[in-house]
């Protein structure tokens, strides 16, 4: 399927060229009638686009022509490109003006190409391999309609089917993509019965790419809920061995394409190990893979019935029952449902697209369209009903939505970093006033996800989606729009064209020098290869906006020519070895996102950072080796996420540097004992940074520890005294949903605490105050959820003052006492309403507690000391009517056995013990007693789970 260009996109364009600004330039350039030309071309163009756009769809030759109109938009955005760098020289701040038409120019068939066979990532510190884990757990059981029949016919024969001789049964489920295959695998995957049935159960998604040593890497990691890191093949096949010998597991091989005999074969005499009456049930869509599978069962998926395709279209569309009252809106309704096939992501595609639409036209006008008459194709019959929802987005959108194509299918793409992408690639630009260019991207992330072209992931924080995928089908469209050009060249010589290419999860070493003559190209991705040093020639490729480098381990340096990348918008070196950066970096003008997370071993950013004058996000997280901020960051004035700041130093950054800035997201300021004079941080203006969600405030916890005693000396006084004046003047805005306080070393919090101001805080840590002698009143913050509360010896009493009346922590959910040696009474309220949500209680280390409050009736979760003999007897008394999960610590053979617990909680799931020592082989017998369904043993050398029963 070509491309689809739309009308609005080079209106856009001819507008442009017309501006009073452009005209004024080609005026001064003496390039005013190129330019008079090309509007001209472009008018002429967009006369006959609207009727080719509708005809393109059935006429090869409206395509290639329509192709060919795309390469000429590129080398006009080619020839803007130099037009608009000569007159910025003369007019430097109209740029804003060249930036705006190449981002309409930038259409997406030549977005980016991916390859056609991606490789699953593997070695990543982000969980980005762990879908097997995380899709499991994706659906929802009352969205889903007309598969209780299937279910329950594959339920029957896992759990009462026969154990299949010696060998493993097979099970697979076969059908069209679009259909449900993964969704029904997981409702079988989540079902009570098959949970009480098997020991163990796997998740491992296949995709294209059946490689042995992946997907042996992702059962381990499955059955271990811990990643495998770097083993060869024979250390992971001895590995799986251990895990699944002589237990009876459930696998899933999902989105399975192989069809290779011998690797298989291979696998399959790996997973022989297992108990009788193991199983693997597969999703694929080849009947020729279910063949080579050897598989005793088959189960062919069909479309669902009318009546249910109906139902789930229905609640895509109409959601609450308010619009189902138009009754020809129904009957348009069913007729565009009979044209899903009884394709359910076809009818959510649809519904959801609809459901922004009330009128009867909009929906006859979906029902009528000939782009259901596409083709007759088996491939073809979901991506007419996903062709729509991809026409009804905006030209904007459309590019993002294109764009995503280069990642593989099955990837859980981060949100933050996909608009980082799409804000590199110019797609973003903000229509209303002190609106970013973030803002636009994650509203984008939304619109897409409201559409069903994204689906959510498991991650998301504060209602943000922090993680969302594409259905294969979804990804197949995003292929069909950017043409069939993504896939790996054998060489690069004859791509002169070339806009985006990914190299990432390769064992390159080095760049070969032909990609030297790539000089169209926009984005190059190195990410997880073996890369060892980036060539000089670099530089050379002047149109350059993203560079990543994201996870070369290998790599410990950049060549100066760095700086030569006029263009580069994103340059990402997380979780590289990199010590230092180049000072020709300072020269990238342009770079708005510079991302550091991670490189350890970088201790101090370029001296003339602040010349980076559009950065909007410089992400130094987890750079624990820095020791100071470039003079001047103050000067960046664009910049919105700079996630930590250290003041004072090597080069003596004052604090008030950040009072200048328009932060964003998170803030950890450290070594506050640095600071001065506190006049630095009441520069800072915390409190009118309302777009600052999380505040991590810290001081060095050594430097607390001093002399903290009764008796201080003159300057301790001054060191307390200094310490409470610089929190009471870093008081943060009441839009705050996240704060800690470490390492403070007053005796009192500041009155914005004591006063409750931060009205909206969820969570909320004070750790490593070890002078403060008193809590404010807490209890009253009516948003917080967490509380985390870790060495703070002077506290003795959690009473009324702390709840702060009669109705307290009404919202509080994850409660956590650490390390409180001084706490002697934890008083219950008297009166009212007390803890009514909590189901996360920790309390450790509180060696002198005396009094608790007398039950915890919605607590579901507890973490307690072994030895806490007050907590052990409230558990012994029933206080913990619902507790479904405990973890003891510091458990040993001295402690009472663990039934003692057990036994006398009946709502108890599962529990763990900590150890001390490394834990025994016997252990294992002692705990595979009991009634419960699972527990584990941690001990010196990790987690180790016992099945019980």
């Amino acid at each position: 399927m070509a491309e689809v260009v739309a009308t609005s996109l080079l209106r856009f364009i001819s507008d442009q060229l017309a501006s009073k600004a452009l005209s004024e330039f080609g005026l001064l350039t003496g390039l005013d009638k190129e330019l008079n030309k090309l509007q001209s071309t472009l008018s002429t163009i967009r006369d006959v686009l609207e009727d080719a756009e509708a005809r393109q769809v059935k006429e090869r030759a409206l395509r290639n022509w329509l192709r060919k109109l795309k390469d000429l938009a590129y080398e006009a955005d080619d020839v803007l490109d130099d037009f608009a760098g000569k007159a910025a020289k003369l007019k430097p701040e109209m740029i804003d003006v060249k930036d705006k038409v190449r981002s309409f120019l930038s259409f997406p068939k030549m977005i980016g190409f991916r390859r056609k066979i991606a490789k699953r990532i593997k070695e990543i510190n982000e969980r980005l391999d762990e879908i097997a884990v995380e899709r499991c757990s994706f659906v929802n059981e009352s969205e889903v309609y007309g598969r209780h029949e299937d279910k329950e016919k594959i339920v029957e024969y896992l759990t009462k089917g026969s154990d299949d001789g010696d060998d493993i049964g097979v099970m697979a489920i076969v059908g069209l993509g679009g259909l449900g295959k993964t969704t029904l695998a997981q409702l079988v995957y989540n079902d009570k019965r098959v949970c009480e049935h098997f020991e163990m159960k796997m998740w491992v998604c296949v995709s294209e790419d059946f490689d042995i040593r992946r997907v042996i890497g992702s059962i381990i990691e499955s059955a271990t809920g811990k990643e495998f890191g770097v083993m060869n093949m024979d250390a992971l096949q001895m590995a799986l061995r251990k895990e699944l010998r002589e237990k009876r597991f459930l696998l899933v091989l999902d989105d399975v394409w192989n069809e290779s005999h011998e690797k298989w074969d291979r696998l399959r005499s790996l997973l022989a190990l297992g108990a009788k009456g193991s199983k693997v049930i597969v999703t694929t869509r080849s009947d020729r893979v279910a063949s080579i599978m050897g598989t005793v069962g088959r189960h062919p998926l069909l479309g669902l019935s009318m009546y249910d395709c109906w139902l789930l279209f229905e609640s895509r569309a109409f959601g609450s029952a308010e619009g189902a009252k138009n009754p020809n809106l129904i009957e348009i309704g069913k007729e565009i449902v009979k044209k899903c096939g009884g394709i359910p992501l076809a009818a959510k595609a649809l519904g959801s697209l609809l459901r922004f639409k009330r009128t009867e036209s909009e929906w006859l006008a979906i029902k009528d369209s000939e782009l259901w008459k596409l083709s007759d194709d088996e491939n073809y019959e979901v991506l007419p009903a996903l062709k729509l929802s991809y026409d009804h987005l905006t030209p904007t959108l459309k590019q993002c939505f294109a764009y995503c194509s280069i990642f593989p299918k099955d990837h859980m793409i981060k949100t933050d970093i996909l608009v980082q992408l799409w804000s590199a690639e110019g797609f973003l630009q903000p229509s209303e006033v002190g609106i970013s260019s973030e803002e636009i991207g994650f509203r984008y992330v939304d619109e897409l996800l409201a559409r069903s072209l994204f689906q959510k992931g498991e991650d998301s924080i504060g209602g943000v989606e922090r993680e969302v995928k594409m259905h294969d089908l979804v990804h197949d469209l995003a292929q069909s729009v950017t043409g069939n050009e993504c896939s790996i060249p054998d060489s690069f010589k004859k791509l002169k064209h070339l806009r985006y290419l990914d190299l990432s999860n390769t064992p390159l070493e080095s760049l070969p020098p032909c990609i030297n003559t790539l000089h169209n190209l926009q984005t190059l991705n190195l990410s997880n290869s073996n890369i060892k040093s980036v060539p000089n020639f670099i530089g050379d490729l002047h149109n350059l906006s993203t560079l990543d480098l994201s996870h070369c381990v290998f790599l410990p340096s950049l060549p100066d020519s760095i700086g030569r990348l006029k263009e580069l918008r994103k340059l990402d070196l997380s979780f590289c070895q990199i010590a230092s950066l180049p000072e020709s970096i300072s020269a990238l003008s342009n770079l708005q996102t510079l991302g550091l997370a991670s490189c350890y071993f970088i201790h101090e950013l370029p001296e003339n950072t602040s010349n980076m004058r559009s950065l909007v996000k410089l992400d130094i997280s987890r750079c624990y080796q820095l020791t100071c901020m470039p003079k001047g960051i103050g000067k960046l004035s664009h910049l919105r996420h700079l996630p930590m700041f250290i003041p004072g130093g090597k080069t003596k950054c004052s604090l008030a540097e950040l009072g200048s800035l328009k932060l964003e997201g998170r803030l950890q300021i450290i070594d506050l004992q640095e600071v001065m004079k506190v006049d630095e941080a009441k520069d800072v203006h915390l409190k009118d940074k309302h777009r600052i969600r999380s505040l991590d405030l810290s001081w060095n916890t050594k430097q607390a520890l001093k002399d903290d005693n009764e008796d201080y000396s003159a300057q301790d006084l001054v060191r307390i005294q200094a310490a409470e004046n610089m929190l009471q003047s870093l008081e943060p805005s009441n839009s705050l949903r996240t704060l800690e306080i470490k390492g403070y070393a007053g005796r009192a919090f500041p009155p914005w605490m004591i006063d409750l101001r931060l009205s909206n805080l969820v969570n909320l840590t004070l750790s490593s105050c070890f002078r403060c002698e008193k809590l404010p009143a807490l209890g009253q913050l009516p948003q917080l959820e967490v509380l985390n509360l870790r060495a703070l010896p002077q506290i003795k009493h959690l009473d009324s003052d702390f709840y702060g009346g009669n109705n307290a922590f009404l919202s509080l959910k994850e409660l956590e006492l650490n390390c409180l040696e001084g706490l002697e009474e934890w008083f219950s309220g008297r009166d009212g309403v007390f803890l009514p949500c909590l189901t996360k209680l920790r309390l450790f280390d509180c060696p002198n507690l005396i009094t608790l409050p007398s039950d915890f009736p919605t607590v579901t979760h507890l973490n307690m000391n072994a030895d806490d003999k007050l907590l052990s007897s409230l558990i012994q008394n029933g206080a913990f009517p619902n507790l479904k999960h405990m973890h003891v610590e510091n458990w040993d053979d001295d402690n009472p056995e663990p039934e003692v617990f057990a036994h006398r909680v009946e709502s108890l799931t599962s529990w763990s013990l900590g150890t001390k020592p490394k834990p025994k082989d016997e252990d294992s017998t002692v705990m595979s007693s009991f009634g419960f369904g699972m527990a584990h043993l941690v001990g010196g050398q990790g987690t180790i789970e016992f099945p019980i029963g």
